[in-house]
């Protein structure tokens, strides 16, 4: 197992991350790493402040097969100037495979959780698309009346 903590910094943005990785009976591994943003522009006009901190994890097992990897975002961002709002969010987007060959297993994309700004809030209720080896999905059709 080895853990790592290291940062970069520019004039008006920073990234921190840590790692960690195992083995066992399957292999983990995740990288996190927060994104600062202090007085930073791009344009001049519109300036960001906040922090979004960013996971990614990976579970493989060998018994049963599968791999897991998971995307978390949550923080928020302020945005001021020409631009005056804010961006909070906290949103985590799986991805399982499941014993995947040719003609057998699944791929199932989750995503969870909120993302807001002064309009409004959307949520992410669990929602869900699952794609089956060897099963092409159909959309379904949704006529207006």
């Amino acid at each position: 197992m080895w853990t790592s903590d290291a940062s970069v910094s520019t004039e008006s943005f920073e990234r921190k991350w840590r790692c960690a990785s195992s083995t066992g009976a399957g292999v983990t591994a995740d990288v996190s790493f927060d994104l600062v943003y202090a007085g930073c522009s791009h344009d001049g006009k519109t300036f960001r402040d906040g922090t979004m901190t960013v996971q990614k994890k990976v579970v493989a097992t060998t018994n049963p097969v599968s791999v897991k990897a998971e995307l978390t975002v949550k923080g928020q961002v302020n945005y001021s100037g020409e631009v005056d709002d804010f961006l909070k969010v906290d949103v985590v987007q799986t991805v399982s495979v499941d014993a995947l060959t040719r003609t057998s297993g699944k791929v199932t994309v989750t995503l969870d959780g909120t993302i807001e700004n002064s309009t409004g809030t959307y949520v992410y209720a669990n929602e869900t698309i699952e794609l089956t080896a060897g099963v092409l999905p159909v959309a379904s059709v949704q006529t207006g009346g």
